[in-house]
């Protein structure tokens, strides 16, 4: 028997679906802890940061956030963006030391694997961190919003499997977000529902990156050359919540004297990490100056020094 049509509404974008991390991911990748909710979270990347998406209703709570990793570790996490239909997007408070797929959208024809396949899995992570599957039947879906399950013999879905994501035909279709009151069956958001509505907010970072500069005293006198650096390379300047990349200067400074001269030595770090504060580039410059009667001058023509170094490296060029 073919599951059976609940309504059919128009699909708004059929080339938007949204891919679950990667295609070689079969569970959710964390759990989502949030003072006594539960509920599961796959990995997304904006740019070079990973976020985690969630069903909305997990984390209203908002507070103590915590992402069980299949090893179960635990990291802290907060709301980023809460979307008004029970889905939001989590931000780590530390690097994830998990693999989070650069692509978002895939051309999976959802609508086909409906017409083709009359059952799939939801696959979860459990209190254990192991990859959980549950066999479901497909009995209903709209043109574009909800596929309608119903577990399999003597399954139920349960507290907890909020934000698993249904597997059709091997393919991710959506995400697993309530229970129909009273019922066995669960809803599950479609992929292109998702899409729609994370688009918006992922594009506001398309053709945009931004770099945060973190200078110390000794280094401060190269923020507006590296900032013309960044400009060259069409990176602007952003707030470091927000920002592409994170630049960290710092120098070490050393005065000799001899006999006739006075020598200053800067030897400045430079590393630029993405949002998960990953090192993409680190650079150091030794540069001397001297002069023969201030040490104020002789720190001077070290710092003219470190400012065409820098200016050599293109250290943004690659980015």
């Amino acid at each position: 028997m073919r599951p059976r049509i609940l309504e059919r509404i128009p699909v708004v974008s059929s080339a938007l679906v949204l891919l679950f991390a990667s295609t070689q991911v079969f569970s959710a990748d964390v759990r989502v802890l949030d003072l006594g909710s539960s509920g599961q979270g796959s990995l997304l990347s904006r740019g070079n940061e990973c976020l985690v998406l969630t069903a909305g209703h997990v984390v209203a709570r908002g507070a103590g956030i915590q992402l069980v990793l299949p090893d179960m570790s635990k990291v802290a996490a907060r709301v980023l963006v809460d979307f008004e239909e029970d889905i939001a997007l989590l931000r780590t408070e530390s690097p994830l030391p998990l693999r989070c797929d650069e692509g978002l959208f895939e051309g999976t024809d959802v609508d086909a694997l409906l017409e083709d396949y009359e059952e799939g899995s939801l696959r979860m992570r459990g209190e254990g961190g192991d990859a959980e599957r549950m066999k479901v039947s497909i009995v209903g879906f709209d043109a574009f919003r909800s596929i309608r399950i119903a577990p399999q013999g003597d399954d139920r879905i349960k507290q907890g499997f909020s934000g698993g994501t249904l597997y059709i035909g091997g393919e991710p279709v959506g995400m697993l977000t309530n229970i129909v009151p009273d019922t066995v069956y669960g809803n599950v958001m479609r992929a292109e529902t998702i899409a729609g509505l994370l688009e918006p907010f992922f594009a506001s970072l398309a053709g945009e990156r931004t770099l945060h500069l973190e200078l110390d005293a000794a280094s401060e006198f190269l923020r507006k050359d590296l900032g013309g650096l960044a400009r060259e390379a069409d990176i602007s300047m952003g707030e470091a919540a927000d920002a592409s990349f994170r630049v960290q200067v710092t120098a070490v400074v050393d005065e000799r004297e001899t006999g006739t001269d006075l020598f200053a030595r800067h030897v400045t770090s430079i590393i630029v990490t993405d949002r998960n504060d990953t090192p993409l580039i680190e650079e150091t410059i030794e540069s001397e100056g001297n002069s023969f009667v201030d040490m104020n001058k002789a720190h001077a023509n070290a710092r003219a020094t470190t400012a065409e170094q820098l200016d050599e490296l293109d250290i943004f060029g690659e980015l």
